[in-house]
């Protein structure tokens, strides 16, 4: 429950930002936010569905198959003795610190951003997919370069993601992804490259489980295969069509900010990679699209901005946070994120 819990804090303090409007409020709770998140996650004790695989690691290195920049860092903080925690704190710093650094440099309502971050990939990742966290987190941030079209700086921060998961070279495609709306041509292109996509699926999960214990046809045919998985499948397309709908309808203002297409179409290029992977491997087609899909965070808030109306700003802000709380309510179900945490065992 407490998911959320600090879900329906986050959802008040993104109405107050839609309706008051202040930048000055907007960084402060951001501030606070990226806090409180980093504490949340360094903090915890047993929660998280690989967090045995993690500990074990940094207490015994007992599986050498992980990245070098993850590596390094957890040898170092396991060399000098240091706390699990101390080294979660650590990691997570890096992670949200990217990922809010962005949010506050892209976005006039960046509390919505931590709204859907939370409740989309946060959990998901921070709390147990730890390596690809700090990828997203550094790949996210890279956007800042292919901005301002300096592909050396583009990809030497995506080589710098790959040492925490070698899927960060996915990546590489948002620097040629289209800035405007895109040509006749553009779209045969880019659908040809999906069904090279699909034909190549085995490849691409080599790269991604590149540096895991479990191989590629554990994600291909193993783990997250369920009767179930359809209804799953229909539910992810549903939520993540709710960014483009809105932002269709709001299109005339809404692509008048600077980037807000090429967000848009960076988003678009990773609801396809969900669509083309998701049925084949929901577990490689989840964990290669978020490095796409991580942009709502943005988009939301231009959405936010461009809307003068106060109900219509609420009325949006009202269909993010019931997304927000339905997937957070998912968590719940499992035994593994029940929360606990150290603070709680030193009381």
């Amino acid at each position: 429950m407490i998911y959320v819990f600090f879900g329906i804090l986050i959802v008040f303090l993104t109405i107050l930002e839609s309706q008051l409007k202040s930048k000055r409020f907007s960084y402060i709770s951001l501030i606070y936010c990226s806090f409180f998140l980093i504490l949340f996650a360094g903090l915890r004790d047993g929660v998280g569905t690989d967090w045995q695989a993690y500990l074990d690691f940094y207490n015994y290195k007992i599986d050498g198959n992980v990245e070098f920049g993850y590596r390094f860092l957890n040898n170092l903080f396991s060399e000098l003795s240091i706390p699990y925690n101390y080294y979660l704190l650590f990691i997570n710093s890096i992670s949200i610190g990217f990922i809010f650094y962005f949010l506050k440099k892209n976005s006039i309502y960046p509390i919505i951003g931590v709204l859907i971050f939370y409740s989309n990939l946060y959990l998901y990742f921070n709390f147990s997919g730890i390596r690809q966290a700090i990828a997203i987190s550094i790949t996210l941030y890279s956007l800042n370069f292919c901005i301002n079209k300096s592909f050396s700086k583009f990809l030497s921060l995506i080589i710098i993601a790959s040492l925490f998961h070698g899927s960060a070279f996915l990546f590489l495609s948002a620097y040629f992804i289209p800035r405007e709306k895109m040509s006749f041509k553009q779209i045969i292109f880019f659908g040809s490259l999906f069904l090279t996509l699909i034909i190549l699926i085995s490849s691409i999960a080599d790269l991604i489980t590149l540096y895991t214990s479990k191989s590629a046809s554990y994600y291909l045919n193993v783990h997250e295969k369920s009767d179930s998985i359809l209804k799953f499948f229909i539910i992810g397309i549903l939520i993540r069509s709710v960014i483009i709908i809105i932002s269709i309808f709001n299109r005339k203002r809404l692509f008048l900010i600077p980037n807000s297409r090429y967000f848009f179409n960076i988003y678009l290029f990773g609801f396809i990679f969900y669509l083309a992977t998701y049925l084949i491997s929901p577990d490689i087609g989840t964990r290669g699209a978020s490095y796409f899909l991580i942009i709502e965070i943005i988009i939301a808030g231009n959405i936010i901005h461009v809307l003068s109306n106060s109900l219509n700003r609420l009325m949006i802000v009202s269909i993010f946070s019931f997304i927000a709380l339905y997937k957070l309510f998912g968590y719940m179900s499992y035994d593994t994120y029940k929360y606990n945490s150290i603070i709680f065992n030193i009381i």
